[in-house]
């Protein structure tokens, strides 16, 4: 019994010398340093109520710290361990039943505390600059993970370095080369599509609304990579050094495979629900997500703006618009006659002219290469003609094309809506085959 009761405070030794560890010395210093970054990249991203509804966007804004605060706390750990090799401590803690290597991961476990404190503090700020009102996923919680697993692995390589050099330049020179590599993956991607995404710590031009959510096929090899790495450290510190090659070369294979055999986008579109809230008038339905009915007003009457001034020059205008998501598209397949998919989504999106704009554009057909520049320029002409005829100010040259057209017949502007619309889709036609 007494044997037993000796042993009770022992268990509790590392969780209690971890804490201890992260309030003094090099963890508290960096710990104060990465909040203040966290702090900072989270409130510098846009203002406040520029978020999009949901749970998405402020999870992914306050994960997206973890790519500044993990430099910092890999440099943090390689000064901290070498700080404590300078003073013996190691040397000491090597006659200990637990070695130098459990001296080592307690300095690992309080970086992590303080790292991950950090990155929570980051979280928070951008989830009370949300609006909290829209949805929430459980593969939004991909975010969080995928943050903690990146600032867990960026220590565990920075407890290691301070292992293997005494060097004072190993620290900076880390948080350099981590940060360097993760900014040139992310400029080095043309369109957003490269296998250099995959070895992106965190994506961080990637935006979510109210109708997209993380994509499992992406973050999960990230996450198991991320682990792998992670692993293999742990098990090089505590002297297993096969058992460590081996988790890495697996963490490697598993992105490897899903680099060469996955195409998932960092986003996906949500499961859009059976039935959705709509609204009708004048013969024209819009329907939105349920996290979204206040803005179906302003699109259901520029919707019928649109039909009022246009519909003698388009006579194949929608008489559905579904906001983004409720009707994903399937390739290869036309989408419902008569619907159209509007793109208006954030709170931001409630002004009439931005809905009026994005209403036109929804209301032409849809287009073959939307990215094609030659194509979507002529698209714009036709979008532009609409405002003209609804009155509305365009910024273009006295005696331009478009308002001299806008004093023609209706006959005449159908038939150049018709051409230009047909020009546009032979730009798609000399398209390469390749392009994005």
């Amino acid at each position: 019994m007494s044997s037993a009761r000796a042993r009770r405070p022992r268990r509790l030794q590392l969780p209690y010398v971890a804490a201890v560890e992260a309030t003094r010395g090099v963890p508290l210093y960096a710990g104060i340093l990465m909040v203040a970054v966290s702090v900072l990249a989270a409130g510098s991203a846009g203002s406040a109520g520029s978020l999009s509804p949901g749970w998405a966007a402020p999870l992914s804004t306050g994960a997206a710290t973890a790519t500044f605060l993990a430099p910092v706390a890999a440099g943090a750990s390689v000064v901290h361990v070498q700080a404590r090799r300078r003073k013996g401590w190691l040397d000491a803690a090597a006659s200990t039943p637990r070695g130098a290597s459990g001296a080592v991961c307690l300095s690992a476990v309080s970086l992590s505390v303080v790292t991950v404190a950090a990155l929570t503090v980051g979280t928070l700020v951008a989830v009370v600059r949300a609006d909290l009102a829209g949805p929430f996923t459980a593969a939004m919680l991909l975010l969080p993970a995928t943050a903690v697993l990146m600032c867990a692995a960026a220590v565990l390589l920075g407890v290691w370095t301070g292992t293997l050099t005494r060097s004072r330049l190993a620290g900076p020179v880390l948080s350099i080369a981590l940060y360097g590599s993760a900014t040139a993956s992310l400029y080095s991607r043309i369109d957003g599509r490269s296998w250099l995404l995959w070895l992106e710590p965190y994506p961080l031009d990637f935006s979510y609304s109210l109708a997209l959510e993380p994509d499992p096929g992406y973050w999960l090899p990230k996450l198991a990579a991320l682990g792998a790495v992670a692993l293999a450290v742990l098990l090089v510190l505590d002297h297993r050094r096969a058992l460590g090659v081996l988790a890495a070369v697996a963490g490697g294979a598993v992105l490897l495979a899903a680099a060469t055999t996955l195409q998932p986008d960092v986003v996906r579109l949500r499961t859009p629900p059976t039935d959705p809230p709509c609204l009708d008038q004048s013969g024209v339905r819009v329907c939105t997500w349920p996290e979204a009915t206040h803005l179906a007003p302003a699109i259901l009457a520029a919707a019928v703006t649109v039909r009022k001034h246009n519909e003698d020059v388009l006579p194949d205008l929608p008489s559905t618009y579904n906001q983004l998501g409720l009707q994903p598209e399937q390739p290869g397949q036309p989408g419902p006659v008569g619907a159209a998919t509007v793109d208006v989504l954030t709170v931001d999106d409630s002004d009439s002219t931005s809905v009026l704009a994005e209403v036109r554009a929804a209301s032409l057909p849809p287009s073959r290469c939307p990215y094609e520049p030659a194509s979507a320029d002529l698209r714009g002409d036709v979008v532009e003609l609409m405002a003209v005829r609804a009155g509305e100010p365009v910024l273009r040259e006295p005696g331009d094309e478009i308002e001299v057209l806008a004093q023609q017949s209706d006959v005449v502007q159908a038939r150049w809506v018709q051409d230009t619309l047909e020009e546009a889709d032979a730009a798609c036609a000399a398209r390469p085959a390749d392009a994005p």
